[in-house]
């Protein structure tokens, strides 16, 4: 296709003010007007003619097959122009579905590269999961006048694979492993990292005097300690809400951070746990739950199983309808046979509406060791926190204040019946969700 480019057009509608003017001043010299288009007429049937044909270009596209949600891409294309070296105004653009791109059109100017021919390196983020289709691309340029362009449209057929992220994982457990590399090592655990008995070692300065062992220090006349290891074995369920409140966009603490869904940041945070946990030899299942619950994977045991336990995390999907706690947190109860540490990733807006949720805990928190994760609500609190400048402002910081109190009542009756809440900013919540897994871990409460 060939288009007229705006200098084109600019220029042929000169000839109507030129014609107004040669009507009132000189009427004799009327053809000029009418010339004065042919010309440019012709200059653009010349344009599009010498410029560089677009029947010899062609366009290879570089997309990676996945990507993290939450996390950047770029699609590298490099276009061959036929040895006619860098066309005038070259640019290309994709139709894109909107998981990528507000709006679906990504598109960048093409520029020579060292290889020969010219290309783009477009960027783009991921900002919710699925299947993003890449359905076709533009390709043009200008003549070297820059009256006509030309454009042709390619059918591309490519996809990519937007999946739950797993940043947090290589990042927090890396700096977990890293820091704590003794946490359920057999022969290097510490007093107070586990429950179970390892064996006696002889008291060494730095160690706790509680672990001092009397009676076989007095059988073996030296002073003698106990070593404990850290548990094993233990049930992990990883059980998160994707109800409607857990759909809303939540932009995280730190600059370049992109407006992420509360439902993929607490997906990255309980993969990072379930990598841990496997890491640490204990047993990690998933199960989602919105106006009704989903089944329960099986049991992952080992560390290999991690990209099992990523697909069954991919398969959970954004729901519209509000959570349904009752049953949600019934079914995983029933599913239950020994004790677990059930880790509960969720979101309410009032006390009200947390009543179901604290009633249904209370059920559980009997037999199974309470985790629930909620992510601080940084607008609520920087609304509460802001000076009013007018009535509206007023209205609005009490409002906020009285929803942050009642997500502080609800929290503090949580924690009154036992069981364990993180509360923690999107950037912060994988972090902190890891510190008191291995809290629990150590002190032996599961």
């Amino acid at each position: 296709m060939i288009a007229p480019t705006p200098r084109a057009i600019a220029l042929a509608a000169l000839a109507a003010p030129v014609g107004l003017l040669l009507a009132l001043f000189r009427p004799d010299l009327w053809f000029v007007a009418p010339l004065w288009l042919a010309v440019v007429l012709a200059l653009i049937i010349y344009d599009a003619m010498a410029g560089a044909p677009l029947a010899k270009a062609g366009l290879a596209l570089t997309a990676p097959p996945s990507v993290g949600v939450g996390e950047g891409l770029a699609l590298d294309v490099a276009v061959t122009t036929g040895g006619v070296g860098t066309p005038r105004a070259a640019a290309v653009a994709f139709a894109v579905d909107p998981l990528l791109v507000p709006g679906g059109r990504a598109e960048g100017p093409l520029v020579a590269r060292d290889a020969g021919g010219v290309g783009a390196h477009i960027p783009l983020a991921a900002t919710r999961r699925g299947v993003a289709a890449i359905k076709s691309a533009w390709l043009g340029w200008q003549g070297p006048l820059g009256l006509a362009r030309k454009q042709k449209s390619i059918a591309i057929d490519r996809s990519i694979t937007v999946v739950p992220s797993i940043r947090p994982v290589r990042d927090e457990g890396a700096k977990l492993f890293a820091r704590d590399a003794q946490v359920g090592q057999r022969l290097a655990a510490r007093l107070g990292e586990g429950s179970e008995f390892e064996s006696l070692v002889r008291f060494m300065p730095g160690l706790d005097r509680r672990a001092i062992d009397w009676k076989q220090s007095a059988r073996h006349t030296d002073l003698l300690a106990k070593q404990f290891e850290t548990e094993r074995d233990n049930r992990i369920v990883l059980a998160i809400d994707s109800g409607r409140m857990m759909s809303d966009p939540v932009k995280g603490e730190h600059d370049g951070d992109r407006d992420v869904s509360r439902l993929d940041r607490a997906v990255s945070a309980a993969l990072t746990l379930g990598y841990v946990a496997l890491r640490l030899e204990d047993r990690v299942s998933m199960t989602s739950f919105a106006a009704r619950p989903k089944r329960m994977t099986r049991e992952f045991a080992r560390l290999s199983d991690f990209a099992a336990l990523r697909r069954a995390a991919a398969e959970i999907d954004y729901a519209a309808e509000e959570t349904n706690f009752t049953l949600g947190l019934a079914s995983i109860g029933s599913a239950l046979k020994r004790r677990a540490m059930i880790t509960v990733f969720t979101e309410f807006a009032d006390a009200n509406g947390a009543e179901l949720m604290i009633r249904a805990a209370e059920r559980l928190v009997t037999k199974h060791l309470l985790l629930f994760v909620v992510m601080a609500d940084s607008e609520l609190e920087a609304l509460a926190a802001r000076v009013p400048e007018d009535e509206s402002g007023m209205v609005g910081a009490t409002i906020a204040a009285d929803l942050l109190r009642d997500r502080r009542v609800v929290l503090a009756r949580l924690r009154r019946m036992g069981a364990l809440v993180v509360e923690a900013p999107a950037a912060r919540m994988a972090a902190d969700v890891l510190a008191t897994y291995v809290r629990i871990k150590r002190q032996g409460m599961i």
